[in-house]
C-alpha cells in the first residue's frame, strides 16, 4: 500500500521531524510532522521510497546506502532537526518545500491532509546540493 508509514530508523517512530508554522509573505506554510511512506512510482512520477529508490538508485548508492531498505536512512541524514527549509512561492499549487544537507542532497515535501491528520509527506530526495527559493526556517525534532 503506496501510503504506509515507514519507521524513522533511529527514533522508532513514524516522524522525522516538524515543519514548524511560519508566515511568510502573507503566506501561511502549515506547521506538521514529516513522515516517509512506501510511496510509488510510475512513468508520470510518484512518491516515498519506491520513487526515491526507482528515480535516485545511483545516486543514493553512491552515498553509501545499497538497498532499498535503506533508503529510509538516506531521507533521515537529509530530513533531521535543524536541516534548512527553503520554500518557492511562485509555485504554491500545492504547499511544496525543500530540506537541505549540503553535503547529503535534498528531500521535496508535500504538505497531505487525509481527514484531521495534517503531514508534510517525503515526495523524492535526491543528490542535488542547493535549494531554489526563500529560506522559511529548520526541520524541529518530533519531540
Amino acid at each position: 500500500m503506496p501510503n504506509t508509514l515507514i519507521l524513522h530508523p533511529t527514533n522508532g517512530t513514524y516522524f522525522f521531524g516538524i515543519v514548524p508554522e511560519k508566515r511568510v509573505r502573507d503566506f501561511l506554510i502549515p506547521g506538521a510532522p514529516i513522515v516517509l511512506k512506501l510511496g510509488k512510482h510510475g512513468g508520470r512520477g510518484g512518491f516515498g521510497v519506491r520513487h526515491i529508490w526507482a528515480r535516485h538508485e545511483r545516486e543514493v548508492r553512491a552515498r553509501g546506502y545499497t538497498r532499498i531498505e535503506d533508503v529510509a536512512r538516506y531521507v533521515a541524514e537529509i530530513v533531521r532537526p535543524g536541516s534548512p527549509i527553503f520554500c518557492e512561492f511562485a509555485q504554491l499549487r500545492d504547499v511544496r518545500i525543500t530540506v537541505v544537507r549540503t553535503a547529503t542532497g535534498i528531500a521535496v515535501l508535500e504538505h497531505k491532509q487525509a481527514g484531521n491528520d495534517f503531514h508534510y509527506s517525503v515526495v523524492t530526495a535526491f543528490a542535488q546540493r542547493n535549494a531554489h527559493g526563500t529560506r522559511i526556517g529548520t526541520v524541529s525534532d518530533y519531540r
